[in-house]
């Protein structure tokens, strides 16, 4: 038996115990590609890449149908042949192994290790997806009673988020860039695209790296200046 004292030692070692383990491994490497993959700063985009990872999932799901359909029926008619090193053969099983060592792998376990990580990773998404999609939701609440447009420069803008959060204007001191930045982006119904490396291109700038708040103190300046002279007339 390599290692058991029976076949219902190693049916239960490759069909529970393994995969659980197996799983993990697999599901936070897969989520690590998944989170570094998804592009930033637009909430349109991180759900249709969302939904493109869940669309692959239940690729896995359809073409590995059969095996789910039974390990979650907790079936056991077919656990000999398919939990057993000695019915696996390398030659035609087509799997990303986890392991590589055929000591270690009968034909289903590494494919049960998948179903386990990608359950996992569908709640994920499916969450991520729900949450963007409440998020687009009180976006149009916020706006809905108002007609104001930002018609500046989007630079500007993040110019101006960037200088609110360094100031603790929101929340007293404790709101982050990204808080500021969706709560612009939804009043103002504007895409703000990758604002974090719109920011570091303005300080980088060979000119005033504060450009637009500098416009917006001269132009109050001018603003207070002229109404002082007409209150003195």
């Amino acid at each position: 038996m390599h290692g058991f004292n029976s076949i219902g030692e190693e049916i239960c070692f490759f069909k529970e115990m393994k995969p659980k383990i197996e799983s993990l491994l697999l599901y936070y490497n897969n989520l690590l590609g998944i989170e570094i993959g998804k592009p930033i700063g637009n909430k349109n985009h991180e759900e249709e890449h969302y939904e493109k990872e869940l669309q692959k999932l239940k690729d896995f799901f359809d073409d590995n149908n059969f095996l789910y359909k039974y390990y979650r029926s907790g079936l056991t008619y077919l656990d000999d042949k398919l939990f057993v090193r000695e019915y696996y053969d390398s030659k035609i099983m087509h799997v990303h192994a986890v392991n590589s060592d055929t000591c270690f792998t009968s034909v289903s376990d590494q494919i049960i290790s998948k179903i386990l990580a990608n359950e996992r990773l569908k709640d994920y998404l499916t969450k991520a997806v729900n949450e963007l999609h409440h998020d687009k939701i009180e976006a149009t609440d916020i706006k809905k009673d108002s007609n104001l447009k930002w018609t500046d420069s989007k630079t500007g803008l993040i110019e101006l988020i960037y200088a609110l959060q360094r100031k603790g204007c929101f929340n007293n001191g404790q709101a982050k860039i990204k808080e500021i930045a969706d709560f612009f982006e939804a009043y103002f119904d504007i895409d703000l695209g990758n604002y974090n490396r719109t920011f570091m291109e303005i300080r980088i700038r060979k000119s005033s790296r504060s450009n637009f708040l500098d416009q917006l103190k001269t132009g109050l300046i001018q603003y207070m200046d002229e109404v002082d002279l007409n209150f003195k007339r």
